[in-house]
């Protein structure tokens, strides 16, 4: 079943109201009415079952939560044993937000965009907020297509020195650089003593980071890790690394 959004302060007890786009996406593309069950999630983990109370008015569809058999009203847990932070250097496009769907849909927490010195992309300061929430709509759009009960967080894009100057020393710090060759993303995730931190994962741009941007991530703590011999596409190496960190997740929960 779709999930359909509802900002937390939406909630009146049981009862709440759907913000005018998601109503007009009920009323009038999906023609909901009055008694219609459809499945409602918060963003913050809460999914249950609701009945539509009142469908009349296009900007503002109301509705109340239900309990069903199938369904019954929980608070989930995170899916993650911990938790996965992705830093994709931005690339062009249509291809970073094609991105994004598919790190939303691999359960990433958090998304930090970042400009490097190889970034084809650059957005301007005053841009930055307005981006932001664009990529803000593409993920909640994933999140409710893949059923995700929660939203990745995206951030406005920082420097490349600036983010990982900002990293904690606590969590597991990583990079994917073309120029490692010793040790790979699974070897460095199953370091002795580390395997349960929270997740930091560098991504380069078109053409990878450069040597000296590889040095500064050195200095700062972060271990350089590799994804095989093959040299992969930004898109697809940010996919292919959240996928893996979301199965070794399972694994060691």
């Amino acid at each position: 079943m779709a999930h359909f959004f509802v900002p937390p302060q939406n909630f009146r007890g049981q009862e709440f109201f759907f913000d005018p786009s998601e109503s007009r996406h009920l009323s009038k593309s999906l023609r909901k009415k009055s008694g219609d069950v459809i499945r409602v999630f918060n963003g913050e983990g809460i999914v249950q079952d609701a009945r539509i109370l009142d469908a009349g008015d296009p900007d503002r569809v109301t509705a109340e939560l239900i309990q069903t058999s199938d369904s019954p009203a929980r608070s989930l847990p995170p899916q993650n044993s911990r938790k996965i932070n992705l830093y994709p250097a931005l690339i062009k496009g249509p291809r970073f937000d094609w991105m994004l769907e598919k790190l939303t849909e691999l359960s990433v927490d958090e998304i930090h965009p970042v400009t490097t010195a190889r970034t084809v992309i650059h957005i301007k300061s005053e841009e930055k907020t307005a981006k932001a929430a664009r990529w803000e709509k593409i993920i909640m759009a994933a999140a409710k297509q893949c059923g995700r009960k929660n939203f990745a967080k995206i951030h406005e894009p920082i420097s490349f020195e600036n983010a990982v100057r900002a990293l904690s020393k606590n969590q597991k710090n990583l990079i994917l650089w073309e120029g490692e060759e010793r040790i790979s993303l699974a070897e460095a995730l199953h370091e002795e003593g580390k395997s349960a931190a929270d997740i930091n994962l560098f991504i380069g741009p078109e053409g990878g980071f450069s040597v000296e941007e590889s040095q500064i991530a050195v200095r700062e703590g972060l271990i350089p890790v590799h994804l095989g011999e093959n040299i992969l596409r930004a898109e697809t190496a940010a996919i292919a690394g959240a996928a893996f960190l979301l199965l070794s997740s399972w694994r060691t929960s």
